[in-house]
Order: structure tokens, then sequence, then C-alpha cells
């Protein structure tokens, strides 16, 4: 079980998805799919601190373009691959900004240097989670992830997008941007944020930007002796572009109640709709208040972790997510009401041998989008005129 977690990537919008890959693959249970072929290591070792290097082939390199390193000439023989966006190619000559640490020890002739952003892990139970970072170029504003059903490296099946945006307005590929990744057997989790208050082309310059977020989960089915013998997971992300779209729209805009199933349960159909509920109300409203205020409590004194129980519309419950578990509402922020206050973000919890951490997956654009919306887990949201709080959810840590 090659659990990785890490809390803080903080970059710029240009080495972003470089950095994200790199946390991913730092679970040995989620490899490079090498969908555009790599090439290896010429002429010269690579050590720490290098910048650039030569390959055999500088074909498809490209400006932009995520680059990982591997020992061995194994395309995932290393226990700590490390990625990095291009910056410039000339010829077989690859150059990139931030300097390897070279985790296995210098880079040697031969050795593999892959090229995209397609990662991949199977469940125990056998669905496949396809994720690549960049499905479309990333833009100051925005991620466009493709996400497949099933892909062997050439044929993908069953591609739907996902959105991780963090701003509105126009930017730069040189802005801050913050990243937090969370990746086992079981489940991906991804959130991104923009600017800060104060730095260059925040959203707002009081508040800050957007967090946005993308996961799969591995479905544990309740009927699996019976009706329900197909491996599938969850998604749970957001399907527009940015949050300026509709908000109203309940098939398309960011506050739809849905998340999507990768398999229905028939095996008929890919990618169908659902909906995520646990044992608690998710957020309350000006008319029907929130009723929690703590992190509820088991009698031996730790935090309850509550399970979240997918339901896929059409033919109904298919079981709880394994890896992803519900706390309590967060409260609004006094200084911002759009905004969950983070007073119960940061707790921890092992249960069945899983380290867990309570975070708060969205943030709104304060003062910016539509009318302050936070978006927050599987759709459920809050926003300045009705006050909702988000959700807090524990995420696997170790």
């Amino acid at each position: 079980m090659g659990i990785a977690y890490t809390e803080s990537i903080s970059t710029t919008v240009a080495k972003l998805n470089g950095l994200l890959k790199q946390a991913i693959l730092a679970s040995s249970d989620w490899t490079h799919l090498a969908v555009a072929a790599g090439s290896t290591i010429a002429t010269s070792t690579v050590a720490a601190g290098a910048t650039t290097c030569t390959v055999a082939s500088g074909a498809p390199y490209a400006i932009g373009r995520t680059i990982t390193f591997w020992r061995n000439a194994s395309i995932n023989g290393a226990t700590v691959p490390e990625c990095r966006v291009l910056s410039n190619v000339s010829g077989t000559t690859l150059t990139w900004v931030d300097a390897l640490t070279a985790p296995n020890g210098t880079y040697q002739v031969g050795d593999a240097v892959g090229v995209g952003t397609y990662c991949k892990a199977t469940t125990t139970r056998g669905a496949q989670m396809v994720v690549d970072l960049e499905d479309a170029t990333i833009t100051a504003q925005r991620i466009q992830l493709g996400v497949y059903r099933t892909h062997d490296g050439t044929t993908g099946v069953d591609k739907i997008n996902r959105y991780l945006y963090w701003k509105t307005a126009a930017g730069a590929t040189s802005d801050k941007v913050y990243g937090r990744v969370s990746v086992g057997k079981e489940h991906i989790y991804i959130d991104v944020e923009g600017p800060k208050a104060g730095e260059t082309n925040a959203e707002n310059s009081t508040f800050g930007s957007y967090r946005n977020y993308f996961a799969l989960n591995d479905i544990n089915p309740y009927f699996s002796n019976t009706y329900d013998a197909i491996p599938a997971v969850c998604m749970i992300g957001n399907p527009v572009t940015n949050p300026a779209a509709n908000p109203n729209n309940v098939a398309t805009g960011p506050l739809s109640r849905m998340v999507n199933i990768s398999r229905d349960a028939q095996d008929k159909n890919s990618w169908v709709m659902g909906h995520l509920r646990t044992v608690a109300p998710m957020a309350g409203d000006t008319l029907n208040p929130d009723i929690r205020t703590y992190q509820p409590m088991g009698l031996d004194g730790n935090l309850v972790l509550l399970d979240y129980v997918v339901f896929e519309d059409q033919l109904g419950i298919r079981g709880s997510l394994t890896r992803f578990y519900n706390g309590d509402a967060a409260s609004t922020s006094p200084t911002n009401p759009g905004d969950p206050a983070f007073w119960n973000a940061g707790m921890e919890q092992t249960q069945g041998g899983v380290t867990y951490r309570s975070l708060i997956p969205p943030k709104s654009g304060a003062t910016s989008g539509n009318s302050n919306v936070s978006y927050g887990w599987g759709g459920f949201w809050q926003n300045l005129s009705n006050a909702q709080p988000g959700p807090v959810v524990f995420v696997p840590k170790a």
C-alpha cells in the first residue's frame, strides 16, 4: 500500500504539472503511462544540480512538456522518479528550470527520460484510474484533466474532462500556485490554489484566489456477491472550465450535486451520474441552519470518520468510498462569509492502518465569481448569501 501525501506544493503555473506528477509518482502504486515514447540519457551522466541533459532522440520533447527521470532505464524502475517541465529544447538537448536532486543517485547514460503527463493506477478490485494532467495546454487560470476509464498506453477508453481552476481573470504562467496531493492504490486527490492575497495577479487583493479539487476513489460495493460485481471508482470534480459558469445549471454548473461513477452496476455505461451522501447533513442554509459545531468523537476519544455513500442515479446505492471520509462542516469565516474557516482542518486520525488528515478542498475567490461561491466537496457549496459551510474531508496521509 503505497500511500503518498504532499502537503504543500509551491511553484508557478509553468512548472505546476511537473510537480503534481512527481507527487503522484511518489506512490509506488501509480506509474507513468508512456503514451508518447520517451528516450534515454546519452553521452554523459546527469547529477544532482543539473538543469540540462542530452537524450538519444529529441522527439517528442517540446517546450512546456513534462519529463520524468528514472534510474536503470526502467520506465517505472525508480523509487522516487523526478519530473520537470521543459523550458527549452534544442535538438537532443533538454533544459528545465529547477535543478534535479537525483534522489536515487546520479542518472547514468541509458537511464530513461519519459515524456508526458499520463499517470495510472489499478485498484485492488481491478478498476483503473488514469489521469492526464495536461489534456490541453495549461493556462494561467486552469488545468484541463483528461480522465480515462481504461488506458493501455496506446488506446484510451471513455475519456471525460474535469477542470482545476484557480482564477477567472487573465494572469501569467509566472503566477504563483499552490497544490496538495494524496495518492494510493485506491485513490487520488489533487487541489490547486491560485495566487494568495498580495501576490501578483491574485483573484482578489484581500482574499486571494480560488482553490479547486479533483479526486478518484475506489467504491467498496454493498452488493458485490449479488448485483454488483463491476469494479468502479467515483470521480469528484468540476465539469466546468471556470467559476464564472452559470451556477444554476444543475447539469454543468459548478454547484451541481453530481459525481460520476466509472462504470455502472450492469457494466453497460461509463461515467454515469451519481450522488454522495453521508450519515449527517453535509451543510445547512439560512432556512435549515447547520446543526453540527464540532467534529464528532467516539467513546474512545478518537475522531469519528463518517463514510461517504455513493448512489448511482439509475440503479441506486453502489457502496462506500474506500479512502475518503466526511468530517464536520467547517464554520464560515468571520472575515469572508463565503469561505470556511480552518479551525478544524489539519486533524489526524488513524483508522484501519491508514492515517487520515482533514482538509477543506474548496476556497472561493472572495468577492469575485458567482456571489462569493465556494465549490464544495461533491458539489456541496457555500456562498455569501446562504453562508453554507463547506465540508471537511479526511484524505489518506500515510
